[in-house]
């Protein structure tokens, strides 16, 4: 299993790294059904922490603990994530499980662990 991406704007400031809070906009829907958002985060930045390590038990999908890092702060990236790196054999909120991913994240701020902006 991999998680692919597409660089659909290059950020212009900080690189994400393991360990930092970030603020990002996202929305996904299954690779299945690409037409039907599942999950609309666009308006309001949501805050994470990625943790220093990369888990599985972590809060934030293994699957965006991969991806994040790989963006600059105000980059856009889409992200295709394998059910085993997302939600596994949970269901979605359209019953389908084993879901493939496709995440549209817009990382809108960081903040990093040995500095604050």
């Amino acid at each position: 299993d991999h998680v692919f991406y597409v660089e659909n704007v290059v950020g212009t400031g900080e690189q994400c790294e393991m360990g930092d809070t970030v603020f990002i906009k996202y929305s996904y829907k299954s690779l299945k059904d690409p037409n039907k958002v599942l999950v609309n985060q666009l308006d309001i930045a949501e805050q994470i922490f990625l943790p220093y390590s990369r888990s599985s038990s972590s809060s934030i999908l293994y699957g965006l603990q991969i991806g994040l890092p790989t963006m600059k702060e105000g980059g856009k990236t889409t992200f295709y994530i394998p059910a085993s790196y997302a939600f596994g054999r949970d269901s979605l909120s359209n019953g389908e499980t084993n879901a493939n991913l496709i995440f549209d994240v817009e990382l809108c701020e960081i903040y990093h662990r040995d500095k604050r902006h």
